[in-house]
């Protein structure tokens, strides 16, 4: 009959004094040996083996409150995986853990997992939690964000109340006759900075146009941007890239149902804007909301064109056709928007 010893040390039920011993296994039973003299036998799968970690000596508990204690893991190891004992699992767990290829392998899955959460989950985590806070939420977050914007990025505007108002008039006139503006109050706002030609719209409808902007652009190009920068709203574009940068506040807020707290995003809204992060797929769409809302109402598409023309002049950007470039941008390119307005012109005119 095949034998397998294991020498260590054998502890008396609630003593420290230990003595040492073998722990002889003969197939399927076992006989605790103690001074040369037999103390214990029985079946060895009613034992109980401790988990191995690393080195750290093995123990072994017995009914009567016993233990065995070895450091010959590899002989436990063994004898665990001859019998097919019910602590065989914690063996292979061992070995995972020993393995240096799994431990780099593990350690790439979680890598690209990371990646993957923060590639694909969390965009549409953040799209799925814009559309799910409500617009009164939204108004208080635009609220906040444009007193900051107001005292640290805009001076009052130069341009005159008479054309403020044409501007606001005409804005109000279309959007009453836009059946999706996604349930939003708008509000146009006019500032001045620093001569930069800008327009943006805050998640909570309100859209901020600059003296620059106004002063370059025609009536109808201006009306083109502002078609876009309610297509931002509408979308959520804005609440989506907020909730990108502030997670864990929103998760919360969302759990909790607590919309008081939204407002400690306002510090994050304002920094969005004003580093104009929004992707690519948000540009696109806010660009074929105003292209579709002006071929809706009349309006040449060709406007849009002129406007990004005009902007992209006064920003330095010559648009060029460079594919390569634009994939590995996070915006589509100026030539590419004012291409796909010039075709949506075409087939406007063409009608």
């Amino acid at each position: 009959m095949q034998q397998t010893t294991v020498t260590g040390y054998c502890y008396p039920p609630g003593s420290s004094n230990r003595k040492s011993a073998e722990l002889c296994i003969y197939e399927n039973t076992y006989e605790l040996v103690v001074d040369e003299r037999i103390v214990k036998s029985g079946d060895i799968h009613s034992l109980k083996f401790s988990d191995r970690i690393g080195s750290i000596n093995r123990k072994v508990f017995f009914d009567s409150g016993t233990q065995f204690e070895t450091p010959d893991n590899e002989s436990i190891d063994l004898l665990l995986a001859n019998t097919q004992h019910k602590n065989n699992s914690s063996t292979k767990v061992n070995k995972l853990e020993s393995s240096w290829t799994i431990a780099i392998a593990s350690i790439a899955c979680t890598a690209l997992l990371v990646f993957g959460f923060f590639k694909f989950g969390l965009p549409a985590a953040a799209n799925y939690a814009a559309h799910k806070i409500p617009v009164s939420a939204s108004e208080k977050l635009s609220e906040g964000a444009l007193d900051i914007l107001s005292k640290f990025l805009f001076t009052e505007s130069k341009i005159s109340k008479a054309k403020q108002e044409a501007i606001t008039g005409r804005f109000n006139h279309y959007l009453s006759a836009i059946p999706d503006t996604g349930g939003f109050s708008y509000t146009l706002h006019f500032g001045n900075m620093n001569g930069i030609a800008n327009a943006f719209a805050l998640p909570g409808g309100d859209i901020v146009v600059t003296d620059a902007l106004v002063n370059m652009t025609t009536d109808k190009e201006l009306d083109s941007v502002l078609f876009h920068e309610i297509g931002h709203v509408v979308e959520r574009h804005g609440l989506e890239g907020v909730i990108k940068g502030t997670t864990m506040a929103v998760l919360v807020t969302i759990a909790l149902g607590d919309l008081s707290t939204i407002a400690e995003l306002t510090t994050g809204t304002a920094t969005f804007f004003l580093q104009s992060s929004y992707t690519r797929a948000a540009e696109s769409e806010a660009d074929d909301y105003s292209l579709s809302q002006m071929e809706r109402l009349n309006i040449d598409p060709i406007h849009f064109a002129n406007a990004m023309r005009k902007i992209s002049s006064q920003s330095g950007r010559i648009p060029k056709d460079d594919d390569r470039k634009e994939y590995l941008s996070t915006h589509p390119s100026s030539a590419s928007r004012i291409e796909k307005a010039i075709q949506r012109s075409e087939a406007y005119n063409q009608r």
